[in-house]
This record gives C-alpha cells, structure tokens and sequence, in this order.
C-alpha cells in the first residue's frame, strides 16, 4: 500500500514531527510512504501558499491509496479530497489538538474557518486524546464510527538513553558548549510557539533560582516565538541562567536531554490546554529524564513516573527543587518511566497498528 503523508504546519513545528514520526512507523510497517518535506515558517503565514501550490502538485503527480493530512487545513486537506475525485484513494486527517484555542480575535476565527468544514468529508479521523474525540465528534461533525485514537508516540530510535565513553565525551562538549560546568541542569525541549507555556516556565526557574543558584535552565529547540522569549528571559534577568539551542534535529534534542538533571514541561490551566498531549514528556521518558511536570490534561496519566505539582507556577518551582535535590533517587522512577513508554508509547508499535487499521478503510 502507498501511502502520502502531508504535514499542514511548516517543517520546524511539531506538526512536521508528528507527520515525519508517523510516516516513519508506517514505512517500518511495510508501507510505501511519500513523505514530502513541507517549507520552512515564513512570515505573515505565506508557508501555507506554498505548501498548498506544493500539495496540489504532489498530490496530482503521485499515486497513492492514502492521503493523510496531518491537521485539518486546506493546504493539505484540499488536493487530498480534490485527488479522492479522480482516483480510488482514501483522505485521513489528524486532528492533534485545537491550535485556534490559542488564539483570539480576527486569526482565531480565521483559523476554526479554514479548519471546520473538512474533516468530515474524509474517509477517517485520528485523535490522540478522549477530551478531542468528543470535541470533534460534536465541532466538526464526525461520525464516531470514522475516529481513530492514534497515540502520540515515541521514535525509540532517537529517544533513548545514552551510555558509553563516546557519549561522555560528547556530554562533556554539549555542557562547555552552553557554559553548564557545576550547574544543576534542567532542560526544557519543544517548539517555541504560543502554544508551548514557556513564559511560566521561565516564572517557575526564576522562582526556584532564589532557593538555588546553581540552577540552569537549557531550552532546547527554535520555533516562531523564539526571539519572544528570548526577549522575556532578558526582562526577568534570566540571562545568565537560561541558554537557548536555537532549532535542533531530534537526535540532538536526545542529547540535550541526558545532559540533564531534571527534564519540565508545564500546562497551563486553560480549557484548550484539556485536548493536548505531550510529546516532549514522553521523549524525556523515553530518553530516561526525570520528569518535572504539572497535573493538568494528559499530564495527569503519568502521576506515578514523574515528580507532578499542583498547577500554580509556585507550586511548580517548588517541585522543581524538590527533584534537584532527590535526582539521584529518582533515576528509579525515571527507569520505570523508560519502560512504560517503549512498552505503551513506541511510534513502531503505534505505526504497525495503525497500518493495520487503515488497511480497512
């Protein structure tokens, strides 16, 4: 079976990851996959007129039996069910969250226009939350008998634990690189968007730094919000404990995360916040991090593998002090963590299923 997979949002946001994680167990699964490398963000949001111009070409250029769209957009939604016209092939969306939550307004309401009215008219649905299946059953009119849960996993290949004397070495050179020598390090990875909750990150490390000074803060990744928060980190005074990475590959993420002491990842309180699921958790569980995280939304599934506060920012800071100074302890439940995720979350497992499903369609 050949199988295309578009990703909606440009290749330096964690759409783009989630299509390339997919497309990548669907190939270990014994597909043919045609994955196209989507643009780069541009400004005003002119990536989307050229990955739609793009789309439209591969989609009347390729042949293929499935065409999934990883979000519901135009740009890829359109040639998929324009194709669907002229040839037996299916059209698969994934809805991974409801990204116009986020926002407010004019673009708001622009982004659930461009969104709602195409779901439907594909031939299947993913989610990956219990919260967004009853959202898009009941926003977007989908049949619950055309939803899918497709997890949000793992690529155990490039999230692992790293050993050895060549890793130490290589440790070694990462830490001189971002000036960490002495430093309790936590390490913060994603996509620097609007999205990522960052900016109460930052509140909690600048909290927990009055209890410990020899915290380091290494955020790990690039994204449209990049120089917005490298602007917020100068306007607390968190220059000289906070170092960004600017955009890296997944494998060098991997290695940002075993440098670390800690790992954090932070929801706010927020009712958009219910219908997300945490990607970098379950790469710093598979990558044997401990975990610093809140309880809100899918945080709370992993209650018994990670150090988990209440969802204030001060509570937050305080459980990041408490894990610093119990780290050694906690690699037991960093291990356990480790092993619940290749056993549950492993995009080869989650791909092999997946394949098999759409097989039916």
């Amino acid at each position: 079976m050949r199988v295309l997979v578009l990703s909606s949002l440009s290749s330096d946001s964690g759409c783009f990851l989630r299509a390339q994680y997919l497309a990548h167990s669907l190939r270990r699964a014994g597909a043919t996959v045609i994955f196209p490398m989507p643009p780069h963000s541009l400004p005003f949001m002119f990536d989307f007129i050229v990955s739609f111009i793009q789309n439209v070409m591969i989609c009347f250029t390729t042949s293929y039996d499935i065409g999934i769209a990883i979000k519901p957009y135009p740009n890829t939604l359109i040639p998929l069910l324009l194709k669907r016209i002229i040839s037996k092939s299916k059209v698969i969306t994934d809805i991974d969250d409801i990204d116009f939550g986020y926002r407010t307004g004019l673009l708001a309401t622009i982004l659930k226009i461009m969104q709602k009215p195409l779901p439907k008219k594909c031939d299947s649905i993913t989610y990956h939350n219990d919260a967004l299946k009853k959202f898009i059953h009941t926003t977007f009119h989908v049949p619950a008998d055309k939803l899918y849960k497709l997890e949000q996993g793992v690529d155990t290949t490039l999230f692992k634990p790293l050993h050895g004397r060549r890793w130490e070495k290589r440790k070694k050179t990462l830490i001189n690189k971002y000036c960490l020598n002495g430093k309790k390090i936590i390490v913060y990875a994603g996509h620097l968007n609007i999205a990522s909750d960052l900016d109460a990150i930052l509140k909690a490390v600048h909290m927990a730094y009055q209890k410990d000074p020899q915290i380091h803060l290494l955020i790990a990744g690039g994204g449209p919000m990049y120089h917005d928060f490298i602007a917020l980190t100068k306007k607390l005074q968190l220059s000289d404990i906070v170092s960004f990475t600017g955009y890296l590959s997944p494998a060098l993420i991997n290695e940002c995360i075993n440098c670390a002491d800690i790992a954090v990842a932070y929801y706010k309180s927020i009712h958009v916040n219910r219908y997300r699921v945490s990607m970098k958790v379950r790469e710093y569980m598979g990558a044997g991090a401990v975990v610093v995280c809140n309880s809100f939304g899918d945080l709370k599934r992993f209650k018994k593998y990670a150090v988990q506060s209440k969802n204030s920012i001060h509570d937050f800071s305080k459980s990041i002090i408490r894990a610093l100074r119990n780290r050694i302890k906690l690699k037991k439940t960093a291990e356990k963590a480790y092993h619940f995720i290749t056993a549950h979350y492993d995009w080869n497992v989650i791909g092999r299923n997946f394949y098999q499903q759409i097989k039916k369609i």
